[in-house]
């Protein structure tokens, strides 16, 4: 079964700093945190992350040109459709040379699952097969996207149960796939 979530139904929710706002897709149960969690988000104006102690992140820019990342002492150039893995719980500030970028970022706890991000380009016809030990998700970025018999605008995510599927791309559409393995 596909589980359709759409843009435009998602709620925005400010940070706390005041440096941007995320809409949250999908997360892995109740509680704060979540053992995994998949949102987008919109970074407005240079600033810090949140911490999330024992989490890891994958940020991967879906709208907008850069951001530059300082993640502890390194500093990361991170490019549109170029994911980014990093320790959820250090310290992390964005700079935005080129303005305010939407990211869509997957947080999962490293003892529980483990999580990739892969990007999709059309044309593409693909099945992908049974997937019952965890969770997958593909996000529209851009184009004319169809996971199952369900049609896809940009924003939109569809979530997969364990059964298979086949997503379809246009030419020139991009998808990001998002899949979460849980650990044995």
């Amino acid at each position: 079964m596909i589980r359709m979530i759409r843009y435009g139904d998602l709620v925005e929710t400010p940070w706390k700093n005041g440096g941007g706002l995320t809409r949250e897709i999908a997360r892995g149960g109740p509680g704060e945190p979540a053992p995994w969690r998949l949102s987008r988000a919109s970074i407005l104006r240079d600033g810090p992350f949140s911490r999330f102690d024992g989490m890891i992140r994958i940020l991967t820019i879906v709208e907008g040109r850069a951001l530059t990342l300082r993640v502890g002492s390194s500093r990361l150039m991170v490019e549109p459709l170029c994911p980014v893995r990093f320790d959820g719980g250090a310290a992390a500030e964005a700079q935005l040379p080129a303005g305010p970028v939407s990211p869509l970022n997957l947080m999962f706890d490293p003892r529980l699952h483990e999580g990739r991000v892969e990007v999709l380009r059309g044309p593409l016809e693909r099945g992908l097969p049974a997937f019952p030990a965890g969770n997958r998700a593909v996000h529209c970025v851009d184009g004319d996207l169809r996971v199952g018999r369900q049609s896809l605008h940009p924003g939109d995510t569809a979530l997969s149960g364990p059964s298979p599927v086949r997503v379809h791309l246009a030419e020139g559409a991009t998808a990001l796939l998002v899949t979460l393995d849980r650990r044995a």
